[in-house]
């Protein structure tokens, strides 16, 4: 492995660390020897690992940018009032976790009930600046099992579609063979009649989403991970990855331009046509991370059996 042709599995992380995704075949002596590293160098910066031995597909390493490793620069923003408004949020967001909002323990593991669903408590998080990962720790009880749920519900879909086409492959034009994404579609989530309706698809699917976050938490994770992709790692574990950001459009378009204010009436025009979810998700596209820099997802849903 060489890190140089691995960038998309980097991020910047202040404190001249970068954050590196580990995939299979990944060894502390490999990642260590292609940036003039020592072992040591990198236990250092990751207390985390207890075994040298055992590091995993889908776990996070840091590694110190020096050596060969290229430092990765952090994301330019447009200096507008937008932009200097978030800079001041991120601030208020170093007091504000994820885990502040939670009850006792429960006998479960791991995992906690909360308060609000992941969907409101990652957002807040986001729009004030958060960007620590998003992992199965962040669910409750019932949010982990609706994600088990989901992700057996998107396994079997896969496996019907690959069943179909290989019964079909001499009726089926060649351009309808694209590959199949080994990702979660919103029909698995199974929360509305029409996919898209409760996510902005349609004023009617789109009204008392916020009661919907509170009751099911299949919507709750519709809404924060959407479209993940599966995995699975050296366990057998499968694993949702993604990152949590809500800008479709970059700075450019939102900027204080002809444009930018096109966008920004069609914006408004949204939120008012879909309060419950046009207010926040504008809130989000003006004040969340922007595509690459919000937390990134990694849940461990174990071993799935279906």
């Amino acid at each position: 492995m060489t890190i140089k042709n691995d960038m998309d599995r980097l991020q910047y992380r202040k404190g001249g660390l970068l954050k590196l995704l580990l995939k299979r075949g990944d060894t502390l002596f490999s990642i260590a020897r292609d940036n003039e590293l020592s072992i040591a160098d990198l236990l250092e910066v990751n207390p985390q690992i207890k075994n040298p031995d055992e590091i995993y597909a889908g776990d996070n390493l840091f590694i110190p940018s020096k050596g060969k490793a290229p430092v990765a620069k952090e994301p330019s923003k447009q200096e507008s009032f937008l932009s200097v408004f978030r800079k001041k949020a991120k601030e208020v967001a170093r007091k504000f976790k994820r885990d502040d909002i939670k009850l006792p323990e429960t006998a479960e593991p791991e995992l906690r009930k909360r308060i609000l669903p992941i969907n409101m408590r990652q957002f807040a998080y986001d729009v004030f600046g958060g960007d620590d990962d998003l992992t199965e720790k962040d669910l409750s009880p019932e949010e982990f099992a609706a994600a088990r749920e989901v992700t057996i519900n998107a396994l079997k879909r896969i496996e019907e579609q690959k069943l179909y086409r290989e019964k079909n492959k001499d009726k089926i034009p060649p351009f309808n063979l694209s590959p199949l994404p080994n990702a979660i579609g919103y029909p698995d989530y199974q929360t509305s009649e029409g996919s898209y309706d409760d996510v902005g698809g349609s004023v009617k699917g789109s009204q008392g989403v916020i009661r919907k976050s509170f009751e099911d938490p299949r919507y709750a994770l519709k809404t924060t991970i959407g479209q993940a992709s599966i995995t699975t790692n050296d366990k057998g574990e499968t694993i949702l990855v993604d990152q949590y950001d809500f800008n479709e459009k970059n700075w450019k378009d939102r900027s204080f331009s002809i444009e930018g204010i096109k966008t920004f009436i069609g914006d408004m025009k949204n939120a008012y046509n879909q309060p419950e979810y046009g207010i926040p998700r504008t809130i989000g596209s003006y004040l969340g991370s922007a595509p690459g820099e919000g937390s990134n997802v990694i849940i461990n849903l174990g071993k799935l059996k279906y």
